[in-house]
């Protein structure tokens, strides 16, 4: 029974399942301070978006040395599922791309947090250094991306 609970406890927290279901939890409860109605495809985007990011920055970092090193067990598990990860992301981004269809309003806030996200582990600063490697800037730059996710975008519907 250990084996299957923590199993159970890495597929919930390595692939962000449970960091993506905060994602919707959240922008229900913003809906609920906005008076917006309950939306299912709206909240079905946010939690595939919000899986789709997390695990794409998982994936990208999983093999470097400073995870190799601080997260040695997640960084082996994502090795060793890493198939079956860009399967469930590709289903993830298949997805948003038929629930945008349907709620095209929000198309404007989750492209500048696409640019956004995308932005923060490319090397565009003076050494190759990348938006995530600069002290300070993580908290604010995910709390923006956070709230063009779970509030912006879906007050947009």
């Amino acid at each position: 029974m250990g084996d299957v609970r923590a199993a159970l406890r890495r597929w919930l927290l390595y692939p962000s399942v449970v960091m993506a279901a905060s994602a919707v939890g959240w922008s229900l409860s913003a809906d609920r301070l906005l008076g917006l109605p309950h939306d299912a495809a709206v909240q079905a985007l946010v939690f595939a978006l919000a899986f789709l990011f997390y695990n794409r920055d998982r994936l990208a970092d999983h093999a470097r040395p400073d995870d190799l090193l601080n997260m040695a067990e997640r960084a082996r598990w994502f090795a060793a599922h890493r198939r079956l990860l860009l399967v469930l992301m590709a289903g993830a981004a298949m997805g948003s791309a038929g629930l945008l269809a349907l709620r095209p309003a929000m198309l404007p806030p989750i492209l500048a947090g696409l640019g956004f996200a995308l932005a923060y582990n490319a090397r565009l600063l003076p050494g190759g250094k990348t938006p995530k490697q600069l002290p300070g800037l993580k908290t604010p730059y995910v709390a923006a991306l956070w709230t063009l996710l779970v509030v912006v975008a879906p007050a947009k519907r």
